[in-house]
Formats: structure tokens, C-alpha cells, sequence
């Protein structure tokens, strides 16, 4: 015998009914997540000509990099097989001794040596097209990724376009130069902070890399900034393993190292070196003594780390991981005491992100300004102005040339600073649940009380405004589906449907619609309260609405009420299904377009924040997408794809595929 909680309609209209059908039952397999193929839809006639003069490019160049390597010396990558050889030959990696072809030193931990192992017992020629063919994959492969990430289809073609753009400009050009190993250290951390690692392996890319080089040590800002604190623990634990790999190998060499060669400021090259477009460069060559530089700098890096861990935990919060990357990767390039052109290679980044902004994919306040400064910015790192300067230990101040010289610094400053409005401007998209909560829903789970909940609607009722009203408000503060350049766009969207959540004191309404434009999918949360003097003034007020049935409602960002958390929380916590709704007329039973389900949660303690994103990610393969489905503390949504009719293919009905994604979860 069930025991079923009495049914009480609350003044927003929504109650909880008993039934003796239990819907806590697992997801069926036609439920697990799917998404749709990167080959689906064609690309548009634009994007074809992006990516045939992406392939040119990415041949052309490709081309003439490969020839460099096999007639020229790659500086940087024979230090390293000088390096991988002195430790197979017991040679010291630091003194004088050093066995170096070019006159280089050795500026990297012991343990950094020990990759570079191999490359010894490959001829010289066949390694430098080696490592120059595996440099323009590495970029390829984080270019990949960050495509996924922004939801561009057909991201393997948008991949293969883009890395051709990506190989020609000036700081890549340097790094294939070189022979540097900074695409490959962008690679581990881009896969680490994207999601690409699995979650209980997540930090080993910013450790290992922290481990060959110092620098990326600074990307575990990016756990930082989302309280991923085990991320951060398990960056620093690899980072020390990689240390005590060293210390076993070189164990004086080590001792050495980490006392006295890793506080050398100098190793890299002096400030004033013109393809150092840090800040510290740019000020040097404004006439600045390094001394001053020094001075300026030390708060200036407290400043932009600062900053930095601030615009990217905003960002986060936001659901935009890659423009919070993208923020790291420019505060960490500015900030550095030397940072040469080659070390910028991760605004390779910018790329899918630019390509992400101009079909839509990827929403962000001021997405105008953004791909602008973006454009600015690319111009300046194709061409490498640096060459302007002649090279000197000091230079005097001439605004033209500082101007030109420095236009790569310059953009890069000019970029991280409209990233940093920009997060300003997002909106949060993780909101507090309290852990009280949690722990009621998951005994509720426990004891087998959970029934199928209800939420008593009233279909026939008179609103004014009406639900549409809010809803295009909320797109437009929000910046969505081009709503908020032309709310005439608002008729054009495709509603797909709506879901429910229940309040667990039943006074709010709580409701959540997904729309789409045929590109993105977006979930506007809406919640019903009952009017009050104070309502105005609470955050997230979008207006008032007169109802037939229940009076006059204040209308908010759900995401600004506690009950929304709360009632999302509880539903992921009992591993509980989102309720159908009755109609308060006849008590007949309507089922949501949008079918949610939890998938419960291991841990029950401590605070709890809901991750509720806006733009639904519909990116992931086939092969993530089951083992999220199996994976505790996510909401999932199923529903009916819209596709054009026969008669009207601008029409769209909910007749397309079954999918599944991911709506919220639990940090």
C-alpha cells in the first residue's frame, strides 16, 4: 500500500498527488543521451569557402613548415634531444657541460628530459618533420575540441578549416620554427579544463604539463575558479609526482633546480627582446628601465591573476568554459616576465570561438564588440610587427613604432580586457541549493515515498501579459537567439516544449521552456509567485501578470529564487522524474513535451550548487553521452527534435529524432 502526500492546490496552482506508480524507475536505453552526428546538415556556402581556404592554408603551410624542418636547424627542439641525450648519457642538464649543438640552455625541470629521451635515437632530419608534423595535429586536435565545445556542427570540417588559419599566424609560424613544445603543452591542458579528461583523472594534464614547464601551472586557475577543488589537488599531485620522477632520475640536478635555477626571472631572454609582447616588454621598450618594469609588475601580476581567477569564475558560473580558458590563456601570456610570441600559442583558441560567434552557436553579451577585437587581434598575430624593432639592450619611447611593434601585446591586452566585460555581463548559471534539501529528498528516495508528483495547471486561464511576454523579455536581458538585436525574432523561434519542477513548500510555480532558432536550444526558466509590495525590488523581477484564476503574480528569473535550486536539486537527489501536469478543470492528466529525470547522487553532504546552463549542450558523442547517463548528480531531458513539414520546410513541427541532453547537475 503506497502512502500517498494529500493533495492541496497552492496559489500558484501546483500541488503534489500520490499515486501508486512509482516513476523512480531507471532510463531506458531509448533515453540514454544522444546527439546528433558531426556530420549532420551541410554547411553553409560561407563556411564551405572558410574551410577550402582553411585547407589550402593548412596545406600550404603545413607545406613549408615540413620543408623548414628538413633543411633547417629546429632551435628549441634540438635542445631537448640534447637533453633527452645527456640523461641517457649521464651528462649534467644545467652546468656548462651541457652537451649543446646550438649554445641553448636547458631552462626545463629534470623531469621535462625524460619525454625528450626518444628523439635521441631518431635521426635529426626525420625528427624535425616528425615533431613538426605532430605540432600541426596537436593544434589540430585542440582546435577540435574547442569546436565540440562551442557547438559548431560539422566540427571536424570546422576543425580541419580553422587549423589552417591557426598554423599561419605569426606565433605559430615561430613555434614551427622553433620547433617549440607549447602546442603540446596546450593540448593536455586544453583537454583537462574542456571536460575531454575523465572526471576522476581530472587535473593530470595541468599537472604533467606544470611538470615539463613550468607556466601551465597557472591553468589550474581554471578548477579554481569552478571550487573543483579535487581538480586543483590532483593537478598539484601529479605536478609533484613529476617532481619526484626528477628527483629520482637527477636527484642533485633536481636539489639545483628547484632551488636555485627554477627563481631565475632571466631564463627565457631579457624583457626588453622584441618578440616579447608581454606587459613587461611593452613597457621596456616604452623607455622603462627593467628595474622599474620589475617594480611595476609585481603588483601588476596580482592584478591580472586577480583578475583573472575573477573574470573566469564569473565566466564559469556562466557555463563558458572556453572563453574562460581563452581568459587564463591571455592572463597568463601577459603577466609572464618573458613571454615570446611562440608562447602564445593557445589564442588558437580564438579561432572556433570567432567562427562560434558568427553562425551563433555561442551567446555572449556584447558578441559584436567580442568578434571585432577578436578580428583586431588576429590581424596583429598575422604579420608579427615586432620585426619593427631593431635589437637593442634598451629603447627610447616612439609612440608610431612603440604602437606597431607592440601590436600583438597590445590586441591581446585590449582582448582580455573586453573578456573581462564581458564576464561581467554574464549571468550566472550555477545557483545554491541547500544541502537540507538534498538529504529530505534522498530519504524520501530511501523510503519509498516517492510517488508521481503533479503540478495542477490552469489551461483555460486569462493572463495578461501573457507567458510569451516574459519569455522574450527573458531572451532579451539575456542576449539569446538574436532576441535582443531584434525582438521580432522572438516569433520566428521554434518552442520544442516546457518542464516542471515542483516547489517543495508549494508556493511557487516553477517552470522552464526550451526554445530553438534551428542553431542553438535555449532554456528559459520562468517562476510564478504570488504579488507582494516587496516583489519589485527582489532580484530577477520581470514584471506582473494578472491571472484569472489565482490574481495578480510576480514574474522572476527563476534562477534568482532559492526554491528553483532547491526544487532541481531534490529531483537529481531522489533520482525522481518531473511532474505531469493536471488540469485544475477537469483533473485530466497532460504529459510534458520535455519528459526530466534525475539520476541521483552519491554524496548527500555539505552545500550543493545546481549548474543550470542556459544554452543546452547538444555536443557530446555517443560514447559520453551513456556514461552520463549512468553518472550520478545530472537532470536529464528528453524530448522531440523540431523538423520543417513537406508541405512548409520553414515550419517546424516536433516530429524530428528523440533526444537527450543534459539540462542540469550538481557541483
Amino acid at each position: 500500500m503506497s502512502t500517498a502526500a494529500p493533495t492541496g492546490v497552492s496559489r500558484d496552482g501546483f500541488a503534489s498527488h500520490g499515486s501508486p506508480t512509482s516513476l523512480l524507475q531507471p532510463i531506458d536505453r531509448h533515453h540514454q543521451l544522444t546527439f546528433p552526428p558531426f556530420t549532420r546538415g551541410l554547411l553553409t556556402i560561407g563556411q564551405w569557402v572558410v574551410f577550402l581556404l582553411g585547407l589550402a592554408g593548412l596545406l600550404g603551410g603545413g607545406y613549408f613548415a615540413v620543408q623548414h624542418a628538413q633543411e633547417k636547424y629546429l632551435l628549441d627542439v634540438g635542445v631537448f634531444q640534447d637533453a633527452g641525450s645527456a640523461l641517457v648519457h649521464g651528462q649534467p642538464l644545467y652546468s656548462d657541460a651541457f652537451p649543446t649543438r646550438s649554445g641553448f640552455r636547458f631552462i626545463y625541470p629534470p623531469f621535462a628530459a625524460l619525454p625528450f629521451v626518444p628523439l635521441q635515437w631518431i635521426q635529426e632530419k626525420h625528427m624535425q618533420v616528425a615533431w613538426t608534423l605532430l605540432t600541426v595535429a596537436a593544434v589540430w586536435v585542440i582546435l577540435a575540441m574547442v569546436c565540440r565545445r562551442v557547438g559548431l556542427r560539422n566540427w571536424v570540417l570546422w576543425s580541419i578549416g580553422l587549423a589552417g588559419f591557426a598554423i599561419n599566424i605569426e606565433p605559430v609560424r615561430t613555434h614551427l620554427i622553433y620547433g617549440q613544445i607549447n602546442a603540446f603543452l596546450i593540448l593536455l591542458v586544453t583537454a583537462d579544463a574542456l571536460g575531454y579528461v575523465p572526471r576522476k583523472l581530472r587535473g593530470v594534464g595541468v599537472g604533467i604539463a606544470t611538470g615539463i614547464k613550468i607556466t601551465p601551472a597557472a591553468y589550474a586557475l581554471v578548477f579554481l575558479a569552478r571550487k573543483d577543488w579535487w581538480s586543483v589537488a590532483r593537478s598539484a599531485g601529479f605536478f609533484f609526482l613529476t617532481a619526484a620522477i626528477g628527483a629520482l632520475v637527477r636527484p642533485a640536478e633536481s636539489l639545483y633546480y628547484w632551488t636555485d635555477e627554477f627563481f631565475k626571472s632571466d631564463r627565457g631572454g631579457p624583457p626588453s627582446y622584441p618578440p616579447n609582447q608581454a606587459l613587461s616588454g611593452l613597457l621596456t621598450r616604452a623607455g622603462l628601465s627593467d628595474h622599474v618594469v620589475g617594480l611595476i609588475m609585481v603588483p601588476g601580476f596580482i592584478l591580472v591573476a586577480a583578475a583573472v581567477l575573477w573574470g573566469a569564475w564569473k565566466l564559469e558560473k556562466s557555463g563558458h568554459r572556453v572563453v574562460s580558458l581563452l581568459l587564463v590563456v591571455l592572463g597568463v601570456c601577459l603577466a609572464n616576465p618573458i613571454a615570446v610570441t611562440h608562447h602564445w600559442t593557445g589564442i588558437v583558441l580564438v579561432f572556433p570561438l570567432l567562427a562560434a560567434l558568427a553562425v551563433g552557436t555561442e551567446r555572449l553579451p556584447q558578441r559584436r564588440v567580442l568578434a571585432a577585437v577578436i578580428v583586431v587581434f588576429l590581424a596583429a598575430n598575422l604579420f608579427g610587427p615586432h620585426y619593427v624593432y631593431p635589437h637593442a639592450e634598451h629603447y627610447t619611447f616612439h609612440l608610431q613604432q612603440w604602437l606597431v611593434g607592440n601590436a600583438q601585446g597590445l590586441s591581446g591586452f585590449l582582448l582580455f580586457l573586453v573578456l573581462l566585460v564581458v564576464a561581467a555581463r554574464c549571468t550566472a548559471s550555477v545557483v545554491a541549493m541547500t544541502a537540507k534539501s538534498a538529504d529530505q529528498a534522498r530519504k524520501m528516495q530511501s523510503s519509498g515515498a516517492a510517488q508521481e508528483q503533479r503540478a495542477v495547471i490552469f489551461p483555460d486561464a486569462d493572463l495578461s501579459p501573457d507567458k510569451p511576454h516574459f519569455q522574450r523579455l527573458f531572451l532579451q536581458q539575456e542576449a539569446l537567439l538574436g532576441v535582443d538585436a531584434n525582438p521580432a525574432a522572438f516569433a520566428a523561434l521554434t518552442e520544442i516544449g516546457d518542464y516542471r519542477v515542483l516547489d517543495p513548500r508549494g508556493k511557487v510555480g516553477l517552470q522552464v521552456t526550451l526554445f530553438t532558432d534551428g542553431q542553438a536550444t535555449v532554456q528559459v526558466p520562468l517562476a510564478y509567485c504570488e504579488a507582494d509590495q516587496e516583489g519589485a525590488k527582489r532580484p530577477g523581477f520581470l514584471g506582473e501578470m494578472s491571472h484569472s484564476e489565482l490574481g495578480r503574480r510576480h514574474i522572476f528569473d527563476a534562477r534568482q529564487r532559492p526554491e528553483f535550486a532547491e526544487a532541481i536539486g531534490a529531483l537529481i537527489t531522489s533520482a525522481g522524474r518531473g511532474p505531469v501536469s493536471e488540469s485544475a478543470k477537469d483533473g485530466s492528466v497532460i504529459q510534458p513535451k520535455v519528459q526530466v529525470q534525475g539520476t541521483g547522487t552519491r554524496s548527500g553532504h555539505g552545500s550543493v550548487e545546481v549548474e543550470f546552463p542556459l544554452v543546452v549542450d547538444l555536443r557530446a558523442s555517443d560514447s559520453a553521452a551513456q556514461a552520463a547517463a549512468e553518472e550520478p548528480g545530472l537532470m536529464l531531458g528528453t524530448w522531440q527534435q523540431p523538423s520543417p513539414t513537406a508541405a512548409a520546410p520553414e515550419a517546424k513541427t516536433l516530429g524530428g529524432e528523440s533526444v537527450t541532453a543534459i539540462l542540469a547537475q550538481l557541483r
